[in-house]
Protein backbone atom coordinates (compact mmCIF):
# COMPACT_ATOMS: atom_id res chain seq x y z
CA UNK A 1 0.00 0.00 0.00
CA UNK A 2 1.09 3.53 -0.73
CA UNK A 3 0.96 6.03 1.88
CA UNK A 4 -0.08 9.60 0.51
CA UNK A 5 0.30 12.42 3.15
CA UNK A 6 -1.67 15.92 1.34
CA UNK A 7 -0.94 19.01 4.15
CA UNK A 8 -3.03 22.21 3.70
CA UNK A 9 -0.22 24.64 5.25
CA UNK A 10 -3.47 27.18 5.16
CA UNK A 11 -5.85 25.26 7.48
CA UNK A 12 -6.18 26.70 11.04
CA UNK A 13 -4.71 29.72 12.00
CA UNK A 14 -0.63 28.10 11.53
CA UNK A 15 1.07 27.07 9.06
CA UNK A 16 1.70 23.24 10.50
CA UNK A 17 3.36 21.68 7.20
CA UNK A 18 6.90 21.67 9.01
CA UNK A 19 5.94 20.08 11.99
CA UNK A 20 3.45 17.47 10.29
CA UNK A 21 6.14 16.50 7.61
CA UNK A 22 8.52 15.92 10.58
CA UNK A 23 6.23 13.56 12.41
CA UNK A 24 5.23 12.17 9.04
CA UNK A 25 8.61 11.38 8.16
CA UNK A 26 9.50 10.18 11.49
CA UNK A 27 6.97 7.44 12.23
CA UNK A 28 6.89 6.39 8.69
CA UNK A 29 10.72 5.49 9.40
CA UNK A 30 9.94 3.24 12.50
CA UNK A 31 7.47 1.18 10.48
CA UNK A 32 9.65 0.66 6.69
CA UNK A 33 6.72 3.52 4.51
CA UNK A 34 8.32 5.51 1.84
CA UNK A 35 6.04 8.20 1.89
CA UNK A 36 4.67 10.70 -0.34
CA UNK A 37 4.13 14.35 0.98
CA UNK A 38 2.24 17.12 -0.60
CA UNK A 39 1.81 20.63 0.45
CA UNK A 40 -1.19 22.51 -0.85
CA UNK A 41 -0.11 25.37 -3.02
CA UNK A 42 -2.68 26.71 -4.44
CA UNK A 43 -7.32 26.39 -4.16
CA UNK A 44 -7.35 23.11 -5.71
CA UNK A 45 -4.59 21.51 -5.13
CA UNK A 46 -5.57 18.81 -3.31
CA UNK A 47 -7.83 16.74 -5.27
CA UNK A 48 -5.15 17.88 -8.35
CA UNK A 49 -2.64 15.43 -6.54
CA UNK A 50 -5.45 12.96 -5.39
CA UNK A 51 -6.08 12.52 -9.00
CA UNK A 52 -3.01 12.80 -10.59
CA UNK A 53 -1.86 9.80 -7.34
CA UNK A 54 -4.90 7.86 -8.47
CA UNK A 55 -3.83 7.98 -12.28
CA UNK A 56 -0.20 7.78 -11.52
CA UNK A 57 -0.92 4.39 -9.42
CA UNK A 58 -4.07 2.89 -10.70
CA UNK A 59 -5.24 -0.09 -9.40
CA UNK A 60 -2.72 0.23 -6.23
CA UNK A 61 -4.12 0.16 -2.85
CA UNK A 62 -3.50 3.76 -1.75
CA UNK A 63 -4.22 5.61 1.42
CA UNK A 64 -4.53 9.21 1.24
CA UNK A 65 -4.22 11.26 4.88
CA UNK A 66 -5.48 14.69 4.71
CA UNK A 67 -4.25 17.04 6.67
CA UNK A 68 -5.87 20.16 7.35
CA UNK A 69 -9.97 20.88 8.07
CA UNK A 70 -13.21 19.48 6.47
CA UNK A 71 -12.43 21.72 3.58
CA UNK A 72 -9.35 19.67 2.54
CA UNK A 73 -11.14 16.07 3.15
CA UNK A 74 -13.55 17.40 0.67
CA UNK A 75 -11.19 17.89 -2.18
CA UNK A 76 -9.30 14.63 -1.06
CA UNK A 77 -12.32 12.05 -1.58
CA UNK A 78 -13.71 14.16 -4.61
CA UNK A 79 -10.75 13.57 -6.26
CA UNK A 80 -10.74 9.20 -5.70
CA UNK A 81 -11.68 7.61 -9.01
CA UNK A 82 -11.38 3.73 -7.12
CA UNK A 83 -12.99 3.58 -4.26
CA UNK A 84 -12.51 0.00 -3.75
CA UNK A 85 -8.40 0.22 -3.74
CA UNK A 86 -8.34 3.90 -1.78
CA UNK A 87 -8.86 4.83 1.63
CA UNK A 88 -8.76 7.65 3.62
CA UNK A 89 -7.47 9.18 7.35
CA UNK A 90 -8.66 12.28 8.17
CA UNK A 91 -6.00 14.31 10.89
CA UNK A 92 -7.52 17.30 11.93
CA UNK A 93 -5.91 20.48 11.77
CA UNK A 94 -8.62 23.07 9.94
CA UNK A 95 -11.00 25.55 11.54
CA UNK A 96 -13.41 22.80 11.61
CA UNK A 97 -13.85 19.16 11.36
CA UNK A 98 -17.07 18.48 11.01
CA UNK A 99 -17.26 14.49 10.20
CA UNK A 100 -15.29 13.88 13.23
CA UNK A 101 -18.01 15.29 15.22
CA UNK A 102 -19.78 11.90 14.88
CA UNK A 103 -16.83 10.20 16.82
CA UNK A 104 -17.91 12.39 19.75
CA UNK A 105 -16.19 15.45 21.59
CA UNK A 106 -12.27 14.07 21.81
CA UNK A 107 -10.68 13.82 18.58
CA UNK A 108 -7.25 14.08 19.98
CA UNK A 109 -6.42 10.17 18.88
CA UNK A 110 -7.19 11.84 14.87
CA UNK A 111 -4.15 14.14 15.66
CA UNK A 112 -1.43 11.09 15.79
CA UNK A 113 -0.19 9.99 12.56
CA UNK A 114 1.54 6.47 14.06
CA UNK A 115 -2.25 6.32 15.06
CA UNK A 116 -3.68 6.89 11.51
CA UNK A 117 -1.34 4.74 10.42
CA UNK A 118 -1.93 1.66 12.64
CA UNK A 119 -5.57 2.40 12.46
CA UNK A 120 -8.62 0.42 11.65
CA UNK A 121 -11.21 0.73 8.93
CA UNK A 122 -14.93 2.07 8.96
CA UNK A 123 -17.56 2.25 6.03
CA UNK A 124 -18.85 5.52 5.53
CA UNK A 125 -21.36 7.11 2.69
CA UNK A 126 -20.64 9.74 0.65
CA UNK A 127 -22.85 11.88 -0.91
CA UNK A 128 -22.03 13.11 -4.71
CA UNK A 129 -23.11 16.51 -6.08
CA UNK A 130 -21.79 17.28 -9.81
CA UNK A 131 -18.45 16.71 -10.07
CA UNK A 132 -17.94 16.28 -6.40
CA UNK A 133 -18.53 14.35 -3.29
CA UNK A 134 -19.04 15.35 0.44
CA UNK A 135 -18.84 13.37 3.39
CA UNK A 136 -20.96 15.58 6.07
CA UNK A 137 -23.19 17.98 4.67
CA UNK A 138 -24.76 20.54 1.76
CA UNK A 139 -26.73 23.18 2.09
CA UNK A 140 -27.72 26.18 0.45
CA UNK A 141 -29.65 28.86 1.12
CA UNK A 142 -29.12 31.31 3.96
CA UNK A 143 -25.17 31.85 4.82
CA UNK A 144 -23.90 30.87 1.19
CA UNK A 145 -23.08 34.97 0.63
CA UNK A 146 -19.58 33.66 1.72
CA UNK A 147 -18.83 32.06 -1.54
CA UNK A 148 -19.09 35.90 -3.20
CA UNK A 149 -16.95 37.75 -0.99
CA UNK A 150 -14.98 34.84 0.40
CA UNK A 151 -11.56 36.58 1.14
CA UNK A 152 -13.39 38.97 3.27
CA UNK A 153 -14.91 35.99 5.06
CA UNK A 154 -11.30 34.08 5.02
CA UNK A 155 -9.93 37.45 6.88
CA UNK A 156 -12.66 36.96 9.53
CA UNK A 157 -11.70 33.17 10.24
CA UNK A 158 -8.59 34.03 11.06
CA UNK A 159 -9.93 35.60 14.16
CA UNK A 160 -12.53 32.79 14.61
CA UNK A 161 -14.04 30.18 11.87
CA UNK A 162 -17.17 30.74 13.92
CA UNK A 163 -17.16 34.08 13.78
CA UNK A 164 -16.95 33.93 10.37
CA UNK A 165 -19.95 31.53 9.81
CA UNK A 166 -21.95 33.54 12.19
CA UNK A 167 -21.32 37.33 9.92
CA UNK A 168 -22.48 35.50 6.78
CA UNK A 169 -25.39 34.21 8.49
CA UNK A 170 -26.50 37.71 9.78
CA UNK A 171 -25.32 39.23 6.36
CA UNK A 172 -27.76 37.42 4.48
CA UNK A 173 -30.68 37.63 7.19
CA UNK A 174 -30.25 41.53 6.66
CA UNK A 175 -30.01 41.43 2.80
CA UNK A 176 -30.37 38.83 1.28
CA UNK A 177 -34.18 37.37 0.23
CA UNK A 178 -35.24 34.11 0.49
CA UNK A 179 -35.68 31.90 -2.77
CA UNK A 180 -38.17 29.40 -4.60
CA UNK A 181 -36.72 26.21 -4.66
CA UNK A 182 -37.78 23.18 -6.95
CA UNK A 183 -36.62 20.16 -4.55
CA UNK A 184 -37.52 16.80 -4.70
CA UNK A 185 -36.38 13.53 -2.15
CA UNK A 186 -36.65 10.68 -3.94
CA UNK A 187 -39.17 11.63 -6.27
CA UNK A 188 -41.44 13.37 -3.87
CA UNK A 189 -42.18 17.35 -4.58
CA UNK A 190 -41.47 19.53 -1.88
CA UNK A 191 -40.80 22.84 -3.63
CA UNK A 192 -41.54 26.04 -1.95
CA UNK A 193 -40.22 28.70 -0.51
CA UNK A 194 -37.10 28.33 2.16
CA UNK A 195 -34.39 30.67 4.21
CA UNK A 196 -32.10 27.27 4.51
CA UNK A 197 -32.26 23.72 3.17
CA UNK A 198 -29.03 21.23 4.34
CA UNK A 199 -28.80 18.25 3.81
CA UNK A 200 -26.90 15.91 6.35
CA UNK A 201 -24.68 12.86 5.99
CA UNK A 202 -22.52 13.50 9.04
CA UNK A 203 -24.27 15.60 12.14
CA UNK A 204 -22.50 19.11 12.33
CA UNK A 205 -21.56 21.80 9.81
CA UNK A 206 -19.76 24.91 10.21
CA UNK A 207 -18.03 23.30 13.71
CA UNK A 208 -20.22 24.30 16.01
CA UNK A 209 -23.96 23.95 14.22
CA UNK A 210 -26.01 20.61 15.01
CA UNK A 211 -29.05 21.36 13.46
CA UNK A 212 -29.84 17.00 13.44
CA UNK A 213 -27.85 15.40 15.86
CA UNK A 214 -29.32 12.05 15.03
CA UNK A 215 -28.02 12.27 11.53
CA UNK A 216 -25.31 9.37 10.99
CA UNK A 217 -22.91 8.92 8.45
CA UNK A 218 -23.14 5.21 8.20
CA UNK A 219 -26.47 4.76 7.51
CA UNK A 220 -27.08 5.11 4.37
CA UNK A 221 -29.44 8.02 4.40
CA UNK A 222 -29.66 12.20 4.34
CA UNK A 223 -31.31 14.25 6.86
CA UNK A 224 -32.61 16.37 4.61
CA UNK A 225 -33.93 19.58 6.96
CA UNK A 226 -35.54 22.59 5.81
CA UNK A 227 -36.08 25.97 7.35
CA UNK A 228 -38.80 28.14 5.85
CA UNK A 229 -39.72 31.20 4.68
CA UNK A 230 -39.18 33.28 7.62
CA UNK A 231 -39.02 37.09 7.79
CA UNK A 232 -36.40 39.29 8.92
CA UNK A 233 -37.15 39.02 12.62
CA UNK A 234 -38.49 35.58 13.05
CA UNK A 235 -35.06 34.15 10.92
CA UNK A 236 -33.16 35.95 14.14
CA UNK A 237 -35.41 34.69 16.68
CA UNK A 238 -34.77 30.98 15.07
CA UNK A 239 -31.37 30.76 13.68
CA UNK A 240 -30.05 29.66 16.94
CA UNK A 241 -32.64 27.14 18.14
CA UNK A 242 -32.00 25.78 14.20
CA UNK A 243 -28.57 25.84 14.80
CA UNK A 244 -29.18 23.68 17.99
CA UNK A 245 -31.65 21.21 16.28
CA UNK A 246 -34.20 22.44 18.63
CA UNK A 247 -37.28 21.66 16.45
CA UNK A 248 -39.93 22.59 19.51
CA UNK A 249 -38.50 26.04 19.53
CA UNK A 250 -38.63 26.68 15.59
CA UNK A 251 -41.91 24.87 15.50
CA UNK A 252 -44.01 24.50 12.23
CA UNK A 253 -40.69 26.68 10.54
CA UNK A 254 -38.53 23.80 10.65
CA UNK A 255 -39.25 20.63 9.21
CA UNK A 256 -36.66 16.87 8.65
CA UNK A 257 -37.07 14.44 5.90
CA UNK A 258 -34.87 11.57 5.17
CA UNK A 259 -33.66 10.28 1.95
CA UNK A 260 -31.29 9.30 -0.62
CA UNK A 261 -31.81 11.41 -3.44
CA UNK A 262 -32.37 14.85 -3.58
CA UNK A 263 -32.93 17.27 -6.72
CA UNK A 264 -32.75 21.30 -6.53
CA UNK A 265 -33.43 24.09 -8.82
CA UNK A 266 -34.33 27.48 -8.16
CA UNK A 267 -37.33 28.25 -9.99
CA UNK A 268 -35.70 31.43 -11.48
CA UNK A 269 -33.23 29.15 -12.83
CA UNK A 270 -30.38 30.98 -11.64
CA UNK A 271 -27.76 29.01 -10.78
CA UNK A 272 -27.68 27.65 -6.81
CA UNK A 273 -23.99 28.27 -5.10
CA UNK A 274 -23.95 24.57 -2.44
CA UNK A 275 -21.74 25.05 0.19
CA UNK A 276 -20.02 21.35 0.58
CA UNK A 277 -18.37 20.51 3.21
CA UNK A 278 -17.12 24.02 3.78
CA UNK A 279 -16.52 24.20 -0.07
CA UNK A 280 -18.48 26.25 -3.18
CA UNK A 281 -19.74 23.93 -5.46
CA UNK A 282 -22.01 25.23 -8.49
CA UNK A 283 -23.41 22.62 -10.59
CA UNK A 284 -23.59 22.70 -14.00
CA UNK A 285 -26.86 19.80 -13.83
CA UNK A 286 -29.69 21.22 -14.14
CA UNK A 287 -31.44 20.06 -11.44
CA UNK A 288 -28.64 19.50 -9.19
CA UNK A 289 -28.61 16.20 -8.21
CA UNK A 290 -27.37 15.26 -4.49
CA UNK A 291 -26.99 11.64 -4.43
CA UNK A 292 -26.13 9.08 -1.38
CA UNK A 293 -23.73 6.23 -2.14
CA UNK A 294 -24.06 4.11 1.02
CA UNK A 295 -20.38 2.50 2.68
CA UNK A 296 -18.04 3.92 -0.53
CA UNK A 297 -15.82 5.66 1.85
CA UNK A 298 -13.05 3.09 3.28
CA UNK A 299 -12.43 5.71 6.04
CA UNK A 300 -9.24 5.16 8.66
CA UNK A 301 -9.33 5.98 12.48
CA UNK A 302 -7.37 5.57 15.51
CA UNK A 303 -8.07 1.98 17.16
CA UNK A 304 -9.83 3.74 20.18
CA UNK A 305 -12.14 5.36 17.60
CA UNK A 306 -15.66 4.59 18.06
CA UNK A 307 -18.62 6.26 15.77
CA UNK A 308 -21.65 7.50 17.39
CA UNK A 309 -24.72 5.08 18.29
CA UNK A 310 -27.60 5.44 15.82
CA UNK A 311 -30.47 7.45 17.99
CA UNK A 312 -33.80 6.43 17.32
CA UNK A 313 -35.94 8.55 14.70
Amino acid sequence: MRHIFIINPNAGKYDISEKKRREIEEVCSKYGIDPLIWVSEYAGYEREITEKMCFLFSGEELRFYSIGGSGTLFKIVSGIKDFSVTEVACCPCGYTNDLLKSYGKDVRSFRSIENLINGKTDMLDVVEIDNSRFVDFASFGLGNTYFNNILFFQLVALISAQLSYNVGIVYDILVNKNEEYEVTIDGKDYSGKYVLVTCLNGMCMGGTVVPDATARPYDGMMNVIFLDDLPVHKKILNIIPYSRGDIEKVGKYMRIVRGKHVTVARKDKKSIPFNCDGECVRPTDYPASIKIIPGQLKFIVPQDAKLLDPIEK
